[in-house]
């Protein structure tokens, strides 16, 4: 199975197979309804002016000549923050991150 490894500038190593799925998290524009007066609302959206949105089960593709990269720098390049769908307790940073490497097939 392929398999690559995305290095983080922490120094922390994730690696990911092509059944690896991610949940994307992006930052977006905080035009939601907020309950409350119009001038609490301004404040919120002062305070707050993005919100984030998420999009779960992302799945990554082995492209024939380059492995995991292709799809992988895909999802770097459209969200900020990627979680692993089976360990929701992490949420690595795309900016953070300094490197990604296929592993050699076994």
């Amino acid at each position: 199975m392929t398999s690559a490894a995305i290095m983080f500038s922490n120094g922390v190593e994730l690696t990911v197979t092509e059944d690896t799925k991610f949940i994307g998290i992006r930052s977006s524009d905080a035009n939601v309804s907020i309950p409350g007066t119009d001038k609490e609302n301004d404040t919120h959206k002062f305070i707050f002016p993005k919100s984030s949105t998420s999009i779960e089960n992302i799945e990554i593709y082995d492209h024939i000549h380059y492995g995991l990269i292709p799809s992988l720098t895909e999802l770097f390049l459209n969200y900020d923050f990627l979680s692993l769908s089976d360990s929701k307790d992490i949420a690595y940073s795309t900016k953070s991150i300094v490197s990604v490497r296929n592993n050699s097939s076994s």
